[in-house]
């Protein structure tokens, strides 16, 4: 394998990186996230078409942002042995850790993972396919939920039939904050 090619395969799509730094590192005092999570799910119809069609999501609130003051929606799933789903999408939470408000459209990241290596003491490390890194906004969602989680509509192709070997562990490795309703 060539370095260039070596590089690209565990280059991971940025886009993604960004959000899942975001939305595990972010800190928001004296926020009751279940309570925000459960008030925002029901605002959220997106983070539930989720859960229906793909399969359980993880959804939390994150504290970081480019923008002050700022709290994010964040959404993630990881399905058919090989790919992971985020959608964002900026909120408002009042001090009683309810979400008041949505504020714009979601976007929605959906990047296909090309290998899972496990290391000494189970550590993993994850490369992507370089061409398998789609963003997506709530339009096209809708033709996804439409059409029954049929990504095909807006032009992306799943492989559902051959999953990443160790994908499983991979996920498992992840911190997971399931507080959907």
């Amino acid at each position: 394998m060539t370095t260039a090619l070596r590089a690209n395969l565990l280059a991971i799509p940025l886009a993604l990186l960004v959000a899942i730094i975001a939305c595990t590192s972010g800190y928001i005092a004296n926020l009751d996230e279940r309570k925000a999570v459960k008030s925002g799910y029901s605002k959220i119809p997106q983070a539930k078409q989720i859960d229906e069609l793909i399969g359980e999501a993880d959804h939390f609130i994150s504290g970081y942002k480019n923008t002050d003051p700022g709290l994010e929606w964040c959404t993630d799933v990881y399905f058919a042995g090989r790919y992971e789903l985020g959608m964002r999408v900026d909120v408002e939470v009042n001090r009683s850790s309810e979400v008041t408000k949505v504020i714009g459209e979601p976007k929605f990241y959906l990047s296909e993972v090309a290998r899972v290596d496990v290391g000494p003491g189970d550590g993993v490390s994850v490369a992507y396919q370089p061409s398998g890194h789609r963003e997506f906004g709530a339009a096209d969602w809708e033709k996804v939920v439409k059409a029954k989680g049929d990504f095909s509509v807006i032009g992306i192709k799943l492989n559902r039939s051959s999953p990443v070997p160790n994908f499983d562990k991979y996920v498992k490795k992840l911190p997971h904050r399931r507080f959907g309703p």
